[in-house]
């Protein structure tokens, strides 16, 4: 999963305080969950932490849009309440990302340079671009501004 400021996902983070004894089955819940609904309308992904103590289980997941997020809450919103058999305590809130630093070589920048990578060698085998013209209708843009946060 990619953190990105790009489109302005909405983050969910879920904080679950729980005991070591209650932290896998708290994890295998919300898993079981996931499952259950990771084909939702918006729904970018998820990364599930557990704290090394076995106090805490973090969800951290990405919405296309507070709109999309909504209206899972409305459709699910209730069925958040079976993870309190497992947690003591159950803190969600969602965030925007203001600040984003990667260090260059780092694994996700390298995957970022293969993604640039893929596309220019997509872009470079089009007809349309190696004739100079723009692809079905489309109006033709320097390559120097694709993206890593481009979805192809």
């Amino acid at each position: 999963m990619l953190i990105s400021q790009e489109n302005h996902p909405v983050t969910f983070i879920n904080v679950f305080e729980t005991t070591p004894e209650s932290q896998e089955a708290l994890i295998e819940q919300w898993i079981r969950f996931t499952e259950e609904v990771k084909e939702e309308p918006g729904f970018l992904g998820t990364a599930l932490h557990r704290s090394t103590d076995g106090t805490r289980v973090i969800n951290y997941a990405h919405w296309r849009s507070q709109a999309d997020f909504d209206t899972f809450l409305k459709r699910h919103g209730a069925d958040f309440a079976q993870f309190g058999q497992n947690a003591a305590r159950i803190d969600p809130h969602t965030y925007e990302v203001v600040y984003l630093y990667e260090r260059a070589g780092s694994r996700a920048a390298k995957r970022t340079f293969e993604r640039e990578r893929e596309l220019l060698h997509f872009l470079s085998q089009s007809s349309e671009l190696k004739e100079g013209r723009p692809a079905k209708g489309g109006v033709m843009l320097p390559l120097l501004f694709v993206t890593a946060n481009e979805r192809f």
